[in-house]
């Protein structure tokens, strides 16, 4: 049966049977025409002018169909704007009973379609037909398949997973980004969640709640699955693009809304000030006894590198603050909340790994012998501004970091990360030794400062500062010292490769040739492959037109690199 017939039309198979049948083939023709024309008696006349302007039958009868359909999809949405809620469905759903059986023709299609997008409840069978057919399924409005993947989680995860993988693709791309200088904390949480991707994400979840708990599922699977921070960071670009389109059915459900809406407003001003960091402990102490899985979703929120990197800023504005004001973090209740914090970010893989929904007890060295010692390189570092500025004065350089301080650096992770950024603020204050001197004692830590965000952002220092850097004839001994040593990490390369590309301007040729020939790029990918065979021809073409002798002394922290004349 046709599907012109399944609703009392005659079609294709019966016009067949009465062809076979007949004994008068032109009369049964003529018969079947006269049935199934649009019985208008006005229109019989200007059926016979369109004959004389040779305009078939299919094509008149094309248009008219075209007209009809469109007529009746707007008369669809209006149904949908005016009807109250029980009479609209009432009336759509005896709509779709009648047009759905036409629903393969592809002309009446769009009808069916239509009238779904405001269904809020679907009649299973149509769903099942939907969801067995390849063609309709693509053809079918987003709420109608959210409708399909609330009980198929597998389809659901087969349209989600192209998209978080193009996410993860996109951001690591932003990552090693060497045609720029433009930070990957650059991005305000608004410019994020405009991102088509996220905004895919968003119109796929719509205002269903158990949508939008598959994708957390997702986010934390692959989260556990990979460690990749970037699932962290789409967990709360999703969560407030949600808020944004006020869906309050899903926002008023999610118990870390309220936390990472709070957060959000900070990394969009990159500081936690002190009214917003008494909120966020008021909803870190407020976890209830039987909901301490909460804490593993807000763990997850603040392992996001925008939270983390906030966090850490704060950290180092604070100690700004102490050091002007002559106090000590002990004295000012936001250092132990900024250090909480990054502790639950840093510490979120394990808490969900191991199930276990506890806050890692603190050790209490990170306030009352870490940051004071953090407190008082600053204060030595503004003594020897200051005697800079004094005339006939030779200025000391900047000694050792206190053993106290490298012990915590060496035995806690989350004095590792803030130390990133300290050493942010050194090189901002053009300390090339001192900057050297923490980049040494993160190498000796560990791993923390090797993750692709930090690694990004130190090479983003250096870049930023290579003129200083330079100056100081510290360029190869810090390239030696904190990246060739952890070369064999995965991206290391392209890092460098980076760091190279935004500096090669403002270096030596022979400078670059020789910081080249410390690394191989076989097996790497097609763009670090580029990006190195590029820098190679630049700085040998560089080097044919201007020859400088250099001598570098490999062991020497201060290797003998000679500045370019013109730094540019």
């Amino acid at each position: 049966m046709s599907e012109l017939e399944a609703i009392g039309i005659a079609g294709s198979n019966y016009l067949r049977e009465t062809l076979t049948n007949c004994s008068d083939p032109l009369k049964a023709i003529e018969e079947f025409q006269e049935q199934n024309s649009i019985l208008l008696p006005s229109l019989k006349p200007s059926l016979h002018f369109l004959d004389l302007h040779l305009i078939n039958r299919v094509d008149f009868n094309t248009t008219v169909v075209d007209v009809l359909r469109d007529a009746l999809i707007k008369q669809i949405t209006v149904i949908n704007e005016t009807e109250d809620e029980t009479q609209k469905t009432k009336k759509l759903s005896e709509m779709l009973d009648k047009s759905f059986p036409v629903i393969k023709n592809k002309k009446l299609q769009p009808i069916a379609m239509h009238i779904m997008k405001f269904l809020p409840k679907i009649k299973p069978k149509y769903l099942t037909q939907l969801e067995k057919e390849k063609e309709l399924y693509k053809a079918a409005p987003t709420e109608a398949k959210r409708q399909i993947w609330q009980g198929n989680q597998g389809l659901f995860g087969d349209e989600v997973s192209p998209i978080l993988n193009a996410y993860i693709k996109n951001k690591q791309s932003l990552l090693f980004e060497h045609r720029t200088r433009k930070s990957f904390f650059n991005l305000s949480p608004k410019v994020r969640r405009s991102d088509e991707l996220v905004k895919r994400l968003v119109d796929m979840i719509g205002h269903n709640i158990d949508l939008y708990d598959m994708t957390l599922q997702f986010l934390r699977t692959l989260y556990l699955r990979t460690r990749n921070v970037q699932y962290c960071t789409l967990r709360s670009d999703i969560l407030m693009a949600l808020h944004e389109h006020e869906v309050n059915d899903i926002c008023s459900l999610d118990p870390s809304h309220k936390f990472t809406w709070c957060l959000d407003a900070c990394v969009r001003e990159h500081y936690v000030d002190s009214k917003r960091a008494k909120e966020l402990q008021g909803f870190l102490d407020g976890i209830k006894k039987g909901q301490e899985e909460v804490l593993s979703d807000l763990a997850m929120v603040l392992a996001d590198p925008y939270a983390l990197h906030t966090c850490c800023l704060t950290l180092i504005k604070l100690l700004h603050n102490s050091v002007t004001s002559e106090a000590l973090p002990r004295d000012n209740g936001d250092y132990v909340l900024i250090l909480r914090m990054i502790q639950l970010g840093l510490n979120a893989w394990n808490m969900m790994d191991k199930c276990s929904y506890k806050e890692a007890k603190m050790q209490p060295a990170l306030v009352t012998q870490f940051l004071p010692d953090i407190e008082t390189l600053m204060v030595e570092e503004q003594i020897r501004s200051h005697t800079q500025k004094l005339p006939d004065t030779q200025v000391e350089a900047a000694e050792g970091l206190p053993s106290s301080l490298l012990t915590m650096v060496s035995e806690s992770e989350i004095a590792a990360y803030i130390m990133v950024y300290y050493a942010s603020h050194v090189i901002n204050s053009k300390e090339v030794l001192l900057y050297a001197n923490v980049l040494e004692a993160l190498k000796c830590e560990g791993d923390v400062a090797y993750s692709d965000t930090l690694l990004h952002y130190i090479v983003n220092d250096m870049a930023q500062h290579i003129e200083s850097i330079m100056a100081a004839n510290n360029l190869i001994y810090i390239v030696d010292m904190f990246f060739m040593t952890k070369i064999s990490r995965e991206s290391m390369t392209h890092h460098l490769l980076r760091l190279f590309w935004l500096i090669q301007k403002k270096i030596p040729s022979l400078v670059m040739i020789e910081l080249l020939s410390r690394i191989s790029v076989e097996g790497q990918d097609e763009l670090v492959c580029y990006m190195y065979k590029t820098l190679q021809e630049s700085a040998e073409n560089s080097e044919s037109e201007t020859p400088m002798a250099v001598d570098f002394d490999k062991e020497s922290p201060l290797s003998a690199v000679p500045m370019p004349s013109n730094a540019d």
